[in-house]
């Protein structure tokens, strides 16, 4: 009985960290049944959907990505080992760059065994996490226009936010009961985080203490929230520097220690989640059907969160002071 297991994200559920951690580790993965393939120049698999996501040059392979998946299928549905493949970009929602799910499903249909796995969480949690990675390229849309954007379309940056259109494009090509939504914070709070629960979901027999951990278990992680966000207020209409971003995070750790922090105000969040628990809902009760009960967890903001709408005149004449000492 041969096994895929298709991890297609989303963005900014720790896909990175899961990907570094199985990269390094294949070979004793291999020894347990569990084949993580290694494709391209990256740890994730992200050439595999790089010619439907149209992905820059350096995420392709020279055979194509349909062609370096159809020989994945050939050297193991025929096996009694268990396929992983992960990459986020699976999950695009943008017409321009979307997978093709029939055909995927079609493509990968030999194994005895398809499931693909949607690590999904809050919304409010994920538009900020997609917010600062954007940060770290270009100059992203301003807070007030990205959540009405977001509100208005359910999507951010091609990806999507109303998990329930998520799910009908994936019935495209699989069925409901191949498809199946995990909790980020539910999985992450598990023994081992969410490396742990993969490994489970494996049966790989291995514990996170197994492995070589890869940087400290926390890959690609986010900025500090606010730091970010006055750095690219101060750095308009230009990209802010990772200097400028640690130079605007020091001076918020200066103004409020260690407070965590949200690029969003208050009725930003309110607005956020009237429009997404509605739909969060109907998704759980479409997938009670097929996978049983599941809740998407709230991400908690603590009574100590600062919000955009409290940085005052302390914090930028920090910054005034800090740029002054850098550059006077």
């Amino acid at each position: 009985m041969s096994r895929l297991v298709l991890h297609i994200g989303t963005h900014k559920t720790a896909s990175t960290t899961v990907q570094d951690m199985m990269h390094a580790n294949a070979a004793l993965l291999r020894d347990a049944g569990v084949i993580y393939p290694s494709i391209g120049r990256h740890s994730g698999h992200h050439a595999l959907v790089a010619d439907w996501a149209k992905l820059a040059r350096n995420f392709h392979v020279p055979e194509g990505g349909e062609a370096a998946l159809r020989a994945l299928v050939k050297d193991h549905a025929d096996s009694d080992r268990t396929l992983f493949l992960s990459s986020e970009e699976f999950s695009r929602g943008h017409p321009d760059g979307c997978t093709d799910m029939a055909l995927l499903s079609e493509i990968v249909s030999a194994f005895s065994e398809v499931e693909v796995l949607v690590v999904v969480k809050e919304q409010w949690h994920l538009l900020q996490s997609i917010y600062l990675e954007v940060s770290k390229s270009r100059q992203p849309m301003r807070l007030p226009e990205l959540v009405e954007h977001a509100c208005d379309t359910g999507m951010a940056s091609g990806l999507w936010l109303d998990y329930g259109k998520l799910f009908d494009h994936l019935l495209t090509g699989f069925a409901a009961e191949q498809i199946r939504f995990v909790d980020y914070r539910s999985a992450s709070s598990q023994p081992g985080g969410i490396v742990g629960f993969f490994l489970r979901h494996l049966s790989a027999g291995l514990d996170v203490a197994d492995l070589e951990l890869i940087n400290d278990g926390r890959s690609n992680a986010s900025p500090l929230a606010l730091g970010s966000w006055a750095a690219n207020a101060i750095a308009a209409p230009d990209t802010a520097t990772k200097s400028l971003v640690n130079m605007a995070s020091g001076a918020y750790t200066a103004e409020f220690g260690e407070r965590p922090s949200c690029i969003f105000t208050r009725a930003e969040i309110n607005a956020i989640r009237k429009r997404f628990d509605a739909s969060n809902e109907r998704l759980a009760q479409r997938l009670e059907k097929t996978q049983g009960t599941f809740r998407l967890s709230a991400s908690p903001l603590s009574k100590d969160t600062v919000h955009r709408e409290d940085i005052g005149p302390g914090f930028w004449l920090r910054c005034s002071r800090r740029l002054h000492h850098k550059w006077a």
